[in-house]
């Protein structure tokens, strides 16, 4: 990092090929220093009540309340401000039959369901309407542990979802067409009420790019990439085999074209073979210059192969996997992803990876705030649950500095809870409490301009922006069924 005169982004505008972002290390440490100092109340009473509770071992619900149990942890729906629009209500319905098996694995308590109300933050939805719970004082039997937001980010926001799941474990789901919440809720319900054995295999498919002259590939595949799948054959209690598609590795290369034969249950040499549990892949998105149109909604956030050539090559559908491609012929079900890229999981109205300051201002990206199209096409096939990134993915958030340890290992942490069968809201708890840990860390270092570089304060900054741009997409009470995989 030290010898580094800019920074990217994780990501590849479709038109160009070149970085969605393109930043001076001098500029963004400027924009950093700034930044911290009119971060907003918002977030300050976040790292306020965050920290406290880490430091008591409260991260996650109370130690009396077990996380895996719905009668304890409890499970709930928010949705938007009412009236509801034909849209959201069509989502409403398609969620009955979900709601009613969460009521009999609570011991028929029901579930609770809210309104978001427009305006609130996270604290303001946890002490309104006579519930009156402080944030860091979790009461599960008020405000349940689990949290589904049924809604679009323009009604219920991103940023609303990201600071409650610091806490909470949330998800959301929401889909362009409603269809397609029936036909999750209709997979994700047969998956988990089936005692017969699964089509899936105790498996973990890794997928990295590795492009020629590109920096954040390069360093995704060696640093990221081929350590988890190292790691994982080795991982105590796991008992999980790794596969791997990496680079222009010969036989194996992380292309379009092999991975689609992994989704549709056909290894590299077009033989039966049982899908995966878990995909993890790390790579590009695909970016559109702002303002998007139509056409560029269903492609932002579609992951970015090695079909790719080279930087400054304009992407091609046969470059990327896009939601339209995805068919009745995947294998989905029972299979969570988990993916490092630009905007996989959403894309925000505005940057949101600097506040607004004398120096900058944030740009709007987009009409209004959206869900990727490539996850709601996956979760609506089967897909348990789609954990990526709303806005940008950093190149080195991953490698950690000389004060912080490489964040490989919250990936593992994350990955080995998803295996063992914890809910996904629960096992993404790392990655929010990482996010706790390097904003405390960043203001130290902002602070202190004679302690710390500009790159290891750039660094921290990266690796905290990159903890809280990831998303659940999909019932965060949802679990991988590993008891019973072959």
């Amino acid at each position: 990092m030290a010898e580094e005169k800019t920074v990217y982004s994780n990501g590849i505008l479709a038109e160009s090929g070149d970085y969605g972002l393109i930043l001076d290390v001098g500029e963004l440490y400027e924009l950093i220093r700034a930044e911290r100092g009119a971060v907003n109340d918002k977030e300050r009473a976040f790292l306020d009540v965050q920290t406290a509770g880490r430091q008591a071992k409260t991260l996650g619900p109370p130690p009396s309340i077990v996380p895996d149990d719905l009668v304890e942890a409890r499970w709930g729906i928010l949705w938007p401000p009412e009236p509801l629009s034909a849209a959201e209500q069509a989502h409403k319905d398609a969620l009955d039959d979900l709601i009613a098996y969460r009521r009999q694995q609570m011991g028929g308590q029901a579930p609770h369901q809210f309104y978001y109300q427009p305006g609130w933050s996270y604290d303001d939805f946890l002490w309104e309407e006579g519930r009156q719970v402080e944030p860091g004082t979790m009461q599960p039997d008020i405000v349940p542990y689990y949290l589904c937001i049924v809604g679009p980010p323009e009604r219920i926001p991103w940023e609303f979802q990201q600071y409650l799941d610091g806490e909470y474990a949330v998800g959301r789901l929401w889909f362009d067409d409603p269809a397609d919440c029936a036909r999750y809720v209709k997979h994700l319900l047969a998956y988990e009420k089936t005692n017969k054995p699964l089509p899936n295999t105790r498996e973990a498919l890794f997928v990295g790019t590795q492009h020629p002259d590109d920096p954040p590939t390069q360093t995704s595949a060696t640093r990221l990439v081929r350590p988890l799948y190292d790691w994982l054959p080795k991982a105590p209690g796991l008992k999980f085999r790794a596969s791997l598609l990496l680079g222009a590795q010969s036989g194996s290369e992380a292309t379009k074209t092999h991975l689609l034969q992994r989704l549709k249950g056909r290894n590299l040499a077009d033989e039966p073979l049982a899908p995966p549990s878990l995909l993890f892949t790390a790579g590009h998105g695909m970016e559109h210059e702002p303002p998007l149109s139509s056409a560029q909604y269903a492609t932002q956030g579609a992951l970015v192969f090695q079909e790719w050539p080279h930087r400054y090559a304009t992407l091609k559908p046969d470059h990327y996997l896009a939601g339209d491609e995805v068919g009745q012929d995947m294998q989905l079900t029972g299979m969570a992803a988990f993916c490092f890229a630009c905007f996989s999981a959403g894309t925000p109205l505005e940057e949101d990876w600097v506040y607004p300051t004398f120096l900058k201002k944030p740009a709007r990206i987009a009409p209004a705030p959206f869900v990727a199209r490539l996850p709601q096409k996956l979760l609506a096939h089967g897909l348990v649950a789609f954990i990526g990134h709303v806005s940008k993915a950093w190149d080195f958030s991953f490698l950690g500095t000389k004060r912080a340890s490489e964040q490989v290992g919250t990936f593992r942490e994350t990955i080995g809870e998803l295996l063992r069968g914890r809910p996904i809201g629960h096992a993404t708890d790392y990655l929010n409490e990482r996010w706790t840990h390097l904003t405390v860390l960043l203001d130290r270092q902002v602070a202190n301009p004679k302690k710390y570089s500009k790159e290891e304060t750039i660094a921290t900054w990266e690796a905290r922006n990159d903890c809280r741009g990831y998303a659940i997409l999909g019932d965060p009470a949802a679990r991988l069924r590993v008891e019973r995989l072959k």
